[in-house]
């Protein structure tokens, strides 16, 4: 009869489909180079997301420019409540250790510290969180506190915060923190070692770090990044019963399916433009650089690139300036999209009624 029962058991986990089950109320998956979405469920749900928070707050200190700056802890920030680094009315240390002590030990204490430091009170500084979520692309984001305790207009997507990890994970000094398992901070002229409560880098061999989130409202949440043969994934998950498990679950069945491939080269020619109004007659447009996307092996061969180019450029053209587009698409869905721009400035020819003027104006000075 045992052995029956145990039968049974392998006919029906061999007919599971091979799905991977999560426990989130809303979850996304990126590559953190395209932001192509590789994973979404409930994706565009506005949720709170507790302490992931920081991550925008860290963001805006490190792009402060006020890293060396010292920060006092004033008596509000000293008596915020949840997690903490038990920083005390007075305490001092530079914004970089404060930044550092926010996304090890997701200190509130600190985040407000910081929202004072550079915005004068929290909401101003939430204000300019908002601001920087919707320069980035965020939609469907609003900050209330630089803390992510609950209130009715703190919120997110998972989508919106996939794309505020993505843009955090490219600056290298929020990479080298996140990535840290114990950095030493100076408090008060005293050197302190603070270790890096997240963990995924100890749960998952290509994990790289994140950020942990708890409250009442929005349950367990986590923002994770993980490398793997070249390709760095993000993945989100917003009240979740097992955020370390969902996450590595996602993340490994997104390594499974996806690899970085290279579609275009540095250099690559695309086309040539004619210049109206201009010394040069027309102007080559070639890929600046190597352009890598992640595809499924099937995309791999279907995939295609298309190019939107103007019918001429326009003299004068500033360096840098938009000169085109291109997409790769992978049948109906855009990978990625990319911009030609100018590699210098594209002078405009005098016509001859300016080069009259010119010489007459000569002739008189």
């Amino acid at each position: 009869m045992k052995k029956k029962f145990v039968v049974f058991i392998l006919i029906i986990t061999t007919l599971l489909p091979s799905e991977v089950f999560s426990y989130s109320k809303a979850e996304c998956v990126i590559e953190s180079s395209a932001l192509r979405i590789l994973h979404a469920e409930n994706e565009t749900y506005p949720l709170p997301m507790a302490s992931t928070t920081k991550i925008m707050t860290a963001i805006l200190a490190i792009e402060s420019g006020l890293a060396d700056s010292v920060v006092t802890a004033s008596k509000n920030a000293a008596l915020t409540p949840g997690s903490r680094m038990e920083l005390r009315e007075g305490d001092r240390l530079t914004l970089h250790d404060l930044t550092v002590a926010l996304l090890f030990v997701s200190a509130n204490d600190g985040a407000v510290a910081i929202a004072e430091h550079i915005a004068g009170d929290e909401k101003t500084f939430a204000e300019m969180m908002t601001k920087k979520a919707k320069e980035i692309g965020c939609e469907n984001t609003s900050f209330a506190n630089a803390h992510g305790l609950d209130d009715k207009n703190h919120y997110t997507t998972a989508s919106d915060l996939a794309k505020i990890a993505a843009y955090a994970i490219k600056n290298e000094i929020f990479y080298d923190i996140v990535s840290s398992p114990k950095k030493d901070i100076v408090i008060n002229g005293r050197t302190v070692t603070f270790y890096n409560k997240n963990k995924l880098r100890s749960l998952y061999p290509d994990g790289i770090g994140g950020k942990t989130g708890f409250t009442d409202d929005a349950g367990r949440c986590l923002v994770s990044y993980a490398e793997k043969d070249g390709m760095m994934l993000i993945s989100v998950v917003l009240n979740s019963t097992d955020y370390y498990g969902d996450s590595i679950s996602l993340l490994e069945d997104a390594f499974k399916k996806y690899s970085m491939v290279k579609v275009a080269s540095k250099g690559q020619y695309i086309a040539t433009v004619p210049i109206k109004d201009g010394y040069e007659k027309t102007y080559p447009i070639f890929f600046p650089e190597d352009v890598f996307a992640p595809l499924t092996e099937e995309e791999k061969s279907t995939c295609k690139i298309k190019y939107l180019l103007p019918e001429f450029i326009q003299a004068p053209t500033n360096y840098s300036a938009e000169l085109g587009r291109y997409a790769l698409m992978a049948g109906d869905e855009r990978v990625l999209l990319g911009i030609f721009r100018s590699d210098r400035e594209i002078e405009k020819r005098d016509t001859v009624f300016e080069i009259m003027i010119k010489a007459l104006a000569g002739i008189v000075y």
